[in-house]
């Protein structure tokens, strides 16, 4: 959460000449309500099932950059559909900056339910997994254009 994906995702797309698919919206789109919402009304697991059948139904999709919720890849199964649709690219920042950009946004069910020790510890159980599934590995404390270089110069 707060990485950065659904605001590098389109101008890395772009810059590939892709489509840019954002999963949350997807579902958000799909069941006519807010993440929070799903989560209030269907619970986290819903909302992983949903998360999982669209990584598994976008993964096929050719000339796409796709943005994933901020703990999909923890679940092997879309790490393994992730992969063979295409690079999985693991947007590293620090947890206190992280924290920083997420601390007030009420939309992410995660950051309204825990307190900021709980999140830390969700992200120091998230960041190995993610380092150990991910393609390529990238700094993500640089600007969105330096960023994109990067990745697209790592491609």
């Amino acid at each position: 959460m707060g990485s950065g994906k659904s605001t590098i995702g389109p101008v890395l797309a772009k810059k590939l000449g892709y489509r840019f698919v954002d999963i949350d919206r997807e579902i958000e789109n799909e069941h006519a309500m807010t993440i929070s919402e799903v989560f209030a009304q269907r619970g986290e697991l819903y909302f992983r099932e949903k998360e999982a059948e669209k990584i598994a139904e976008l993964a096929r999709a050719k000339h796409a950059v796709i943005a994933t919720g901020g703990g999909a890849m923890i679940e092997e199964i879309n790490v393994k559909n992730a992969k063979a649709g295409g690079v999985i690219v693991y947007l590293k920042l620090p947890f206190d900056i992280l924290y920083n950009r997420i601390k007030n946004d009420s939309g992410r069910p995660l950051v309204a339910a825990n307190t900021p020790e709980k999140l830390e510890e969700i992200y120091n159980r998230r960041a190995p997994v993610y380092s150990a599934c991910a393609d390529l590995v990238i700094d993500a404390d640089f600007s969105v254009s330096d960023i994109v270089k990067n990745i697209t110069d790592l491609l």
